[in-house]
């Protein structure tokens, strides 16, 4: 109870430190919030927002092909409808060994 008190204490003193406390005309919020405005910093994260779009757009067109090129070398032809005695055959020795009695 002691250690979360003196939590609470800490906590409490920081942010009246961020918030309340005058460094150079403005508490240390009112800083960064100038920083974060400042036209090389949101160039900064236009170039990182930019660069992750591409790289998304990059990796998902890498995706739509590969699934094209699987779809159209036959992938989907192997599907069938109808369950043959060789996967009957797979289907009882893997109840077999989960100790499933068929």
């Amino acid at each position: 109870m002691i250690r979360t008190a003196f939590f609470a204490a800490f906590l409490g003193a920081m942010a009246y430190l961020a918030l309340f406390v005058d460094l150079g005309g403005k508490s240390l919020v009112g800083h960064l919030r100038d920083v974060w405005a400042a036209p090389v910093v949101q160039q900064k994260v236009e170039e990182i927002k930019g660069g992750v779009k591409a790289n998304l757009e990059k990796k998902l067109k890498e995706g739509a092909e590969k699934a094209g090129k699987a779809a159209a070398t036959g992938v989907g032809n192997t599907v069938r409808d109808e369950i043959t005695e060789t996967d009957r055959a797979e289907l009882f020795e893997v109840l077999k060994k989960a100790g499933v009695k068929p």
